[in-house]
């Protein structure tokens, strides 16, 4: 797995492990593949630093071998026919699953924040279609939670943070206007739609 960002330079590979910077600073930008303990002592346990200390154990340990053994039987196709839209809260890790019975293979797990559909193409529903008509799903269960972090927050609010850390009043007008440009396609569609029935 690989994740680049904008604006990354290649700080170096060893063992197949590639590490990005950001000009401004480190973001993280990994290759989880044959991770050298030297590297990992660049970084003064990071979040990063974490992560990577808990995959190059998990690499070695006798989980990833029965993961292996068993990964002939997990399929892409979800066998309980069931996707499931729900948030991205942090409590709900390892607690949703468990909680409904669910286990690796069974299902498909789509999240975002606040569990919302925020447009006719957004990318909730075209995982939703995906999830129907290319892997075999029957079912959808949306679950909400208590607490949602989206619902004490406002636009106007998440407008002014991003401007405070510096995001463009250019830059947030264009995901504005992408949004109305996406809203007239849907209509058009739909109007072109009625005229060739």
């Amino acid at each position: 797995m690989k994740i680049v960002g904008k604006y990354c330079t290649n700080f170096g590979e060893k063992n197949g492990f590639t590490v990005l910077f950001t000009k401004s600073n480190f973001k993280g930008v990994v290759c989880l593949s044959n991770i050298s303990s030297t590297l990992l002592g660049v970084w003064e346990m990071s979040t990063l630093a974490q992560v990577l200390r808990a995959n190059s154990e998990f690499m070695n340990s006798k989980s990833i071998q029965r993961i292996h053994e068993n990964s002939h039987s997990v399929s892409k196709f979800p066998n309980r026919h069931l996707a499931i839209f729900t948030c991205m809260d942090t409590r709900l890790v390892e607690f949703l699953e468990p909680a409904m019975g669910i286990k690796r293979g069974e299902v498909k797990v789509i999240k975002n924040a606040g569990n919302s559909i925020t447009g006719p193409f957004a990318s909730t529903i075209r995982s939703l279609v995906v999830s129907i008509f290319e892997l075999g799903v029957k079912e959808i269960m949306i679950i909400g939670h208590l607490d949602c972090g989206i619902a004490h927050s406002t636009s106007r609010e998440l407008i002014q943070k991003m401007l405070s850390r510096g995001i463009s009043l250019d830059a947030i007008r264009m995901v504005e206007f992408l949004k109305i440009f996406q809203y007239m396609g849907l209509y058009l569609t739909l109007i072109l739609g009625q005229l060739m029935l």
